[in-house]
């Protein structure tokens, strides 16, 4: 990144660490579920 986006950069995760809330048990098997699908479905369609 370059010197002058650092700022923004700073002030975005300030902004992002003020407005996170815990996510409950439900949220994160949905995330990770979701994260799981995405994997296999990229490595199904985009071989390397």
């Amino acid at each position: 990144m370059s010197e002058e986006n650092e700022p923004r950069k700073h002030i975005t995760e300030a902004l992002a660490g003020k407005a996170f809330v815990p996510e409950t048990h439900e949220q994160r098997e949905e995330r990770e579920a979701t994260e799981d699908y995405v994997k296999c479905a990229a490595a199904r369609y985009l071989p390397l």
